[in-house]
């Protein structure tokens, strides 16, 4: 066997390897992609659903107020509508007033 026929096998066998590596690095990079979607889709949910709390905190902070001040009017929350995006309304009995969350 002469050395160019053993260089040219050698030369074959590297550019398999390299197209081999080549394609699961696309892959890899379409896998990465899609991770980081899903996971700015899951952080987006989660800033949201930590708003939400922090509104429901808020208002149930406010009507422990008025009952310990003695307001004497009776609270109640109640969730009017939801969806899967989150959003839904909620009354507060007692004062008129409504809050909607998105």
């Amino acid at each position: 066997m002469s050395v160019e026929s053993r260089y040219s096998m050698e030369l074959q066998t590297v550019q398999c390897r390299i197209a081999d590596l080549e394609g699961r690095l696309g892959e890899i990079r379409n896998s990465i992609c899609m991770q980081t979607q899903e996971y700015e889709k899951l952080l987006n949910i989660k800033m949201k659903l930590e708003s939400e709390i922090q509104q429901y905190r808020a208002l149930l902070n406010q009507s422990q107020s008025t009952i310990q001040s003695g307001g004497g009017s009776s609270v109640s929350f109640g969730l009017v509508s939801g969806s899967k995006s989150g959003s839904g309304s909620v009354s507060q009995s007692g004062t008129g007033s409504s809050t909607s969350t998105t």
